[in-house]
């Protein structure tokens, strides 16, 4: 028996050492296979074998570090940099990992754990160049820009032809507004690497950013012919005469640049797309036509001209060539490009995402892409996602003016009139002509309620474009932003002159002669008017609004009705009937218009909201309940409709719920004290007299007028048998010159207080 569990042990012994030897053969011939893939350029087999040797050890440090290699090399950043942590993990003493993945880090903006790691390298090899580069550029990303320049300097004194360094410096020069030194450095680095491309991409950006126009262009010619084959710098030089307006300049350089290459289908692509960007749509196609006779199976060209018959509006053609393409390359990132596009033209946002998302892929320097992305995602309200989207294009295109425009619009939306005006100000030195942005630039100062700086822009801009109302009609509301009344009023006049139907304008001035009390100019300019819109329907009901003032109900009524009757689904006419209504008492007229804008807008909560008060009005109050119901389905966070269907509940004695509704309600908005005081009255209604009172006393120390808080308040004061403190609550109500639905009720509750 001894004997036979001594050869058993024997034979696991040697099982294990066999499988421990097999294991170690197979990790040693995926890697030796990795490493030879990786040199062939095979980057997906030999991230297979690195995969395969981590399924066997986890932990194999060179199998990791090789994989988030390949990651890097592929461009998946996001896998790359949770590779090189596992690469660190397993191996903490891999100096070279924890340098890329600092990069990464820096890049993804995690900076604290970027700093981490450099500083572990450093310790280690104290003038490790690469380590003490990528913590200058973390110094920049803080805008240290001391330390930044102390770091890069530390670089050049060990290795002073250091490029890396170079750059750095140049960009702590730009960054403090040193824009010749800026200049200065970065020509320094070109001279060490006359061959670096990414240098010559950087001194453009610099050029163009500093509105150094005339040297961009001489710098992007000598690109052209120094670097034959990056197109990418033919492309730029096209850009920048199309935007100084140098149409012919463009066409001549490709038509010479075609005749030069003339087997180079790039050439026709970019010729076709300057005839697009020139609104010669019929000379693009006939050319891209002509292209696909010598080209034919050029799928770049049929997508090409698919983007063409987009901008005809034909987009059944368009989809027809975006299909044959994608059907013979499913990833054609142009065709993806021009079927987001008419996805986008119709309404189709996530799939039209979808495209442009596969076409970054693909083509990662497209700007016109990320352009894209950024307008789907300001139509999702995503500002986020549309701002870095947008940051990108700009950044692989600096003068894409049409991307800026939109940043700079996005950036005025978010609060950031600085940067919005830094925008403009880019747009403006490429062309300065450009009407959108000199109004954005105006615009910006009037946000910051600079009103002399915007006033001068406009007057230069009237100066530009004597006859646009746009122009014009903006000066106005800077005019009236500084009182400068008599001025705007003209300006107004103006625009309505060269623009008879600009009806922002026409509203305006007739708010304003109904601020001089002058309603009957009011009237006189609206009928001046009338036959400039083709629909009516606005006017009718700037004209109920002038009967309105001179208390001409029947007569405001009978313009509402036109117009109603001009278009049934203008909802303001509705809004402005319905409350004349109410006005008036006639709560069944009132919700008859109530029901017919429904019709039109059946989940409109603010109609609805009308609709309940109607009812509530008529005391149909099961058939108010509903309606507020059915508002918080439609929008479940509404606080108004919350608010009043928890007021409802407890005063049918439903407590619960009402505390349910009275309590969302308060989150949702924690400083209204028409919210806060239904909360307080529910509680009071429930028997929570100390939390009422609390609540109701809170509300007052905020809003010391608010009677009906007051009243509440001291109803619950006599709940809990303080009468006393009730009188004095009472005395304030009935002495205050303010009135109230329940005052009258305050005065006989005091009456009955004292004689009890």
């Amino acid at each position: 028996m001894v004997g036979r569990w001594r050869i058993l042990v024997v034979f696991l012994l040697v099982v294990a050492f066999l499988g421990c030897s097999s294991s170690e053969e197979k990790i040693a011939k995926h890697m030796e296979k990795g490493i030879a893939f990786a040199k062939e350029g095979k980057l997906r087999e030999a991230a297979i074998e690195f995969q395969n040797v981590l399924q066997i050890d986890p932990k194999h440090p060179k199998a990791n570090y090789e994989l988030a290699e390949i990651y890097l090399k592929t461009g998946n950043l996001r896998q790359a940099l949770s590779q090189y942590r596992k690469a660190v993990d397993v191996d903490p003493e891999n100096l070279e990992a924890r340098i890329k993945l600092s990069s990464l880090l820096i890049a993804a903006g995690e900076l604290e754990e970027a700093e981490k790691h450099l500083q572990y390298v450093l310790q280690k090899e104290p003038e490790n160049i690469k380590a003490l580069n990528l913590l200058a550029t973390l110094r920049l990303r803080q805008k240290d820009y001391k330390n930044a320049e102390k770091l890069a300097e530390q670089v050049l004194a060990k290795d002073p032809g250091n490029i890396e360094a170079l750059v750095i410096i140049s960009r702590v020069y730009n960054a403090k507004g040193e824009k010749a030194k800026a200049l200065a450095k970065l020509k320094e680095a070109i001279a060490k690497s006359p061959d670096n491309v990414f240098l010559y991409e950087l001194l453009l950006r610099q050029y163009l950013e500093n509105g150094k126009v005339k040297e961009a262009e001489t710098l992007l010619k000598e690109l052209t012919a120094k670097f034959p084959k990056q197109t990418r710098f033919v492309r730029e030089l096209v850009s920048l005469y199309v935007a100084q307006g140098k149409f012919k300049d463009a066409e001549n350089f490709l038509l010479t640049w075609n005749e030069k290459h003339p087997n180079e289908v790039f050439g026709r692509l970019m010729l076709i797309d300057l005839y697009r960007q020139l609104g010669q749509i019929d000379k693009a196609i006939q050319l891209a036509e002509e292209s696909l006779k010598k080209w034919p199976d050029s799928l770049d060209l049929k997508a090409q001209l698919a983007y063409l018959l987009v901008q005809k509006n034909k987009l059944d053609e368009a989809q027809k060539l975006v299909d044959e393409v994608l059907a013979k390359n499913p990833n054609h990132p142009i065709a993806h490009l021009v079927r987001g596009k008419i996805r986008l033209a119709k309404g189709l946002l996530a799939e039209a995402l979808e495209d442009f998302e596969i076409t970054v892929k693909g083509r990662p320097r497209l700007a016109e892409a990320y352009h894209f992305i950024g307008v789907v995602n300001l139509l999702q309200g995503k500002p986020a996602e549309a701002r870095k989207a947008l940051e990108k294009a700009i950044e692989l295109n600096p003068l894409a003016w049409k991307t800026r425009l939109i940043y700079a619009r996005l950036l005025l939306a978010q609060g950031e009139p600085d940067k919005a005006r830094e925008e403009a100000v880019k747009v403006l030195r490429l062309m300065p002509r450009n009407k959108e942005a000199g109004l954005l630039l105006a615009a910006s100062y009037m946000a910051e309620k600079k009103f002399a700086e915007a006033e001068k822009i406009y007057k230069r801009m009237i100066q530009i474009f004597p006859k646009d109302p746009t122009v014009h009609f903006a000066y106005a509301t800077c005019l009236y932003a500084q009182k400068k009344i008599k001025e705007a009023v003209a300006q107004d006049l103006k625009t309505l002159e060269l623009a008879p139907n600009h009806l922002p304008a026409l509203t305006r001035l007739v708010r304003y002669y109904l601020a001089q009390k002058e309603p009957d100019k009011a009237l006189a300019l609206i009928d001046k008017h009338m036959a400039n819109f083709k629909n009516k329907a606005p006017l009718y009901f700037l004209k109920a609004q002038v009967y309105l003032v001179k208390k001409d109900l029947k007569t405001a009524e009978e313009q509402l009705k036109l117009a109603l009757k001009e278009n049934d689904k203008f909802l303001p006419a509705y809004n402005l009937l319905i409350a004349l209504y109410a006005k008036e008492g006639k709560l069944d007229q009132a919700l008859t218009e109530t029901e017919k804008a429904l019709e039109k807008s059946p989940q409109n909560v603010r109609l609805l909201m009308i609709k309940g008060a109607i009812l509530l009005a008529q005391n149909k109050n099961d058939e108010a309940e509903k309606v507020y119901r059915q508002i918080i389905e439609i929008k479940p966070d509404y606080f108004p409709a919350l608010n009043n269907l928890a007021w409802m509940l407890a005063e049918k004695g439903e407590l619960e719920e009402a505390f349910i509704f009275a309590q969302r309600a308060r989150e949702l908005a924690p400083e209204n004290p028409y919210i806060l005081d239904t909360f307080g009255w529910v509680l009071y209604k429930r028997g929570s007299y100390d939390l009422a009172i609390s609540t109701f006393k809170d509300i007052l120390e905020k809003n010391p007028d608010f009677l009906p808080t007051r009243f509440h308040l001291a109803k619950a004061l006599i709940a809990k048998g303080e009468k006393k403190a009730a009188l004095e609550e009472l005395e304030k109500i009935v002495k205050s010159p303010l009135n109230f639905p329940e005052k009258e009720e305050a005065k006989r509750l005091l009456e009955e207080l004292k004689k009890s």
